[in-house]
C-alpha cells in the first residue's frame, strides 16, 4: 500500500507541470520501476480524482497546437501520446480554423523573402510538412496572391 501510495505522489507531481494523457503516466511510472499492478491502481485513482481524461487532454492541446500545425500533425502527434482514434477523430471534427491557420503560418514563413517560384513551392512543402491538407496549403498560397502551380 506504501508502494502504491509513493508512486500515486509522484504521479500527481509529475502532472502538475502539464496534462498528461493515461500512457504518459504509465510509462513514467513503469521507468521509475513500478510494478503493472501499481500502475493499474495509480491511473485509477486518477481518473477517480478528475486529473486523467485523454479526450479533455485532447481537445485542450488540439486548440493549443492548431495556431501553427494542420490537423494531420495534431492527429499524429496526438497517437504518439496514446490518444484514442475515437478521441482524436471526435477531437479533429470539431476543430475550426484551419485555413486561417495555415495562412498565418505562410505568412510567418514568407517574412523577408521574395514571392518567386521556389519560395513559394518551399512555402508549399512548409505547409505541407507542418500537417495541412493539399488543398488548404493551395488555398493559404492563393490568399498569398500567388499562382496555383503544381
Amino acid at each position: 500500500m506504501i508502494e502504491k501510495t509513493t508512486a500515486l505522489d509522484k504521479a500527481l507531481t509529475h502532472i502538475t507541470a502539464s496534462m498528461k494523457t493515461e500512457r504518459e503516466i504509465r510509462d513514467y511510472l513503469r521507468r521509475k520501476g513500478y510494478l503493472q499492478d501499481v500502475c493499474d491502481y495509480v491511473v485509477e485513482k486518477m481518473k477517480d480524482y478528475g486529473f486523467l481524461n485523454d479526450e479533455e487532454y485532447a481537445k485542450a492541446f488540439a486548440e493549443n497546437a492548431k495556431k501553427r500545425e494542420g490537423k494531420r500533425m495534431i492527429a499524429l502527434k496526438l497517437k504518439r501520446k496514446g490518444v484514442s482514434d475515437e478521441d482524436i477523430e471526435c477531437t479533429l471534427e470539431n476543430l475550426t480554423g484551419e485555413e486561417e491557420s495555415a495562412k498565418n503560418v505562410l505568412n510567418k514563413y514568407m517574412r523577408g523573402k521574395t514571392a518567386d517560384r521556389e519560395t513559394l513551392s518551399k512555402a508549399y512543402r512548409h505547409l505541407l510538412s507542418k500537417g495541412y491538407d493539399y488543398e488548404i496549403a493551395k488555398s493559404a498560397l492563393r490568399a498569398l496572391g500567388a499562382e496555383d502551380e503544381d
